[in-house]
């Protein structure tokens, strides 16, 4: 029976002295565990902010891109209207060369 216990307490002395250096490997990762929290909440906080600066960057496109449409729609327009009114000055330039012809044959 005495065998048996120092059998046993010789097994739980083995099994103490494992214990130290596993709960300072514990403590170790955990140590480790916290810093590479740190650092993914950091991860976090700088992928949002590029995620902002992205969405800034999109926003501001879409913006610059409705006016550019709004100035070629603009730029059709004014062209349109040149071409109208290139057209009536050249009637009414026809016109003022047909009535000067007129008055010429009416000289003569």
């Amino acid at each position: 029976e005495v065998e048996r216990f120092k059998v046993q307490l010789a097994k739980a002395e083995q099994l103490a002295g494992e214990v130290g250096p596993l709960r300072s490997e514990v403590e170790r990762k955990a140590k480790e565990l916290e810093v590479a929290r740190g650092e993914a909440a950091k991860a976090c906080e700088e992928a949002k902010r590029w995620g902002d600066c992205v969405a800034e960057v999109e926003s501001s496109n879409g913006s610059a891109n409705a006016r550019l449409r709004k100035a070629e729609v603009d730029m059709e327009l004014l062209r349109s209207q040149l071409e109208e009114s290139q057209t009536e000055i050249e009637g009414l330039q026809a016109e003022v060369e047909a009535k000067e012809r007129r008055r010429q044959n009416l000289r003569r």
